[in-house]
């Protein structure tokens, strides 16, 4: 299910049937109804997706970064390869959950670790790292569990214990911070944040 300028006026009149959506969707939108979110953004309903019509998708594009830092939270089913994947999977029996700790923590495993790509070929496409980094928390929804990325703190089911680098919050409108960032820090290592949240 895509919008398309066959199908927009349709979609803003009469709106989408829970029920056509594919499972990814409506996964999105238990989720955010579950969150008590009044709005939810998928791109493929959000953005006309017409191959020989760029207008749309131009206009919206340049849009994309202040609608991702903006967001409440973005929702990543990071396991599924499609839009009928889901959110949802079957949770491992053998991860013990246990409280996390907000203050002071350490991130965890980085989400982008070469091992979980097979797991998690949401992160392996290149539009989505920028939402990963323009968001201020991401909530992934993996094949075995779900692991949480936000602004102080990085973490997952699996994991009791604390490591790693904490992120640290570039300003695009400063250009030392622009050029900082090839320079001393590691790839992945930088989170980018609205200029204002400093």
């Amino acid at each position: 299910m895509v919008t398309t300028r066959d199908n927009l006026d349709n979609h803003l009149e009469r709106g989408i049937e829970l029920k056509d959506l594919p499972k990814t969707f409506r996964d999105a939108v238990e989720i955010t109804r579950e969150l008590k979110v009044r709005y939810l953004w998928i791109d493929a309903l959000c953005i006309i997706q017409k191959e020989d019509d760029h207008e749309d998708w131009k206009r919206e594009c340049g849009n994309m970064a202040s609608i991702y830092r903006n967001s409440y939270l973005t929702i990543a089913p990071a396991w599924a390869d499609s839009a009928n994947g889901g959110c949802f999977s079957t949770p491992d029996p053998g991860i013990a959950i246990g409280p996390v700790m907000m203050r002071n923590v350490s991130h965890l495993h980085s989400i982008a670790d070469p091992e979980q790509s097979a797991d998690w070929p949401l992160i392996t496409r290149a539009w989505t790292y920028q939402e990963r980094l323009l968001a201020r928390r991401v909530i992934y929804f993996g094949r075995q569990e779900i692991s949480w990325d936000c602004m102080e703190m990085q973490t997952c089911e699996c994991r009791g214990g604390h490591r790693g680098p904490q992120y640290t919050k570039v300003d695009l409108h400063n250009q030392h911070d622009i050029k900082d960032i090839g320079g001393r820090w590691p790839p992945g290592s930088i989170w980018i944040g609205p200029s204002n949240d400093a």
